[in-house]
């Protein structure tokens, strides 16, 4: 997973929501369950969204 989104970041990485979204998925790779991942302002809404999801599925 963490190689694609290496992948991902070099295809669309000038795109400041999808480093946004690459570096909170990252962290929840990295171990990370912190609501407040979601609160990024460069996010998407619905990215933001699904990263809320995302955490609350895995506590």
């Amino acid at each position: 997973m963490a190689a694609a989104l290496e992948k991902f970041l070099c295809q669309y990485g000038t795109n400041p929501a999808a480093r946004a979204l690459v570096s909170k998925l990252q962290a929840v790779l990295a171990g990370s369950r912190d609501p407040e991942l979601a609160n990024d302002p460069d996010l998407y809404y619905r990215d933001a969204v699904e990263v809320r999801l995302l955490i609350e599925g895995m506590k």
